[in-house]
């Protein structure tokens, strides 16, 4: 497995990433979610992955990834919630929601 290095946390880093990686973002940072659980097939994880913003956790099960923020980025990504949250609603977050459950409704 390749370990990427973390790229900074900002908001201009954000605002680069597509709109399937903000929305998992943001629906992670609004639920407070330590940890996210997503299918192998599933792009919206990538971005994160490549910048060093998820970090890839054991899953013993066939098919999922799992997946933190971090502990050294948490709080960077943290101080961005209120900004990177302000440009999606929470009918858009629970839309996201309900786009992934529709997908593998045993995990959402």
């Amino acid at each position: 497995m390749t370990t990427e290095s973390a790229t900074g946390v900002s908001i201009n880093e954000f605002n680069k990433l597509s709109k399937g990686s903000k929305l998992l973002l943001c629906y992670i940072l609004y639920y407070g979610l330590s940890e996210i659980q997503l299918m192998v097939r599933d792009p919206d994880y990538k971005e994160l992955v490549k910048l060093g913003w998820f970090k890839e956790k054991p899953s013993s099960v066939s098919g999922v990834k799992v997946f933190e923020i971090p502990d050294q980025l948490f709080d960077g990504i943290s101080k961005l919630a209120d900004e990177a949250l302000s440009i999606f609603s929470l009918t858009d977050l629970e839309d996201y929601k309900l786009s992934k459950r529709a997908s593998y409704p045993w995990l959402w």
